[in-house]
């Protein structure tokens, strides 16, 4: 019977040796860098800012439906978005509309629903991030 490769002979265990471990180390190398940034992925820390530009109280004062409307500004020059995630007017959950999503520098109005708000009272607004952050406003009514 003829043998497939002749009398060929393999590599020799040095040279085996060498060869697998280069490939070892370059693949624990892929793995080092590529768990690296996974890492920096999963801890990195984005500082959500909010701005109010304006507060302007719509309707009349007394009436059970009107609202507050407030303009907001999302400052940030890196790519951070700002997430609203809830709305307080003097510590109570409203109900709000509008782009609740603000990339950088990016302004938008919120409306806040069913407020009741008074001429002359004292109300304190606070904007509430998906990255549990604050921002709060303190305003009278007009």
């Amino acid at each position: 019977m003829k043998k497939l490769f002749g009398n060929k002979k393999g590599v020799s265990a040095a040279v085996a040796t060498v060869i697998i471990i280069s490939v070892t180390i370059a693949i624990a190398i892929a793995v080092a860098y590529w768990m690296a940034g996974l890492a920096s992925f999963f801890t990195r820390i984005t500082e959500t800012e909010l701005e109010f530009v304006d507060v302007i109280f719509g309707h009349q004062s007394n009436e059970p439906e009107n609202e507050i409307v407030v303009l907001l500004r999302n400052p940030s020059q890196v790519t951070a978005e700002a997430i609203i995630t809830q709305v307080r007017v003097n510590d109570k959950i409203m109900t709000f509309a509008g782009k609740s999503v603000l990339t950088n520098l990016e302004e938008s109005a919120l409306i806040i629903y069913n407020v009741g708000w008074v001429s002359g009272n004292q109300y304190q607004i606070t904007i509430i991030t998906s990255t549990g952050q604050e921002f709060i406003q303190n305003t009278t009514a007009p």
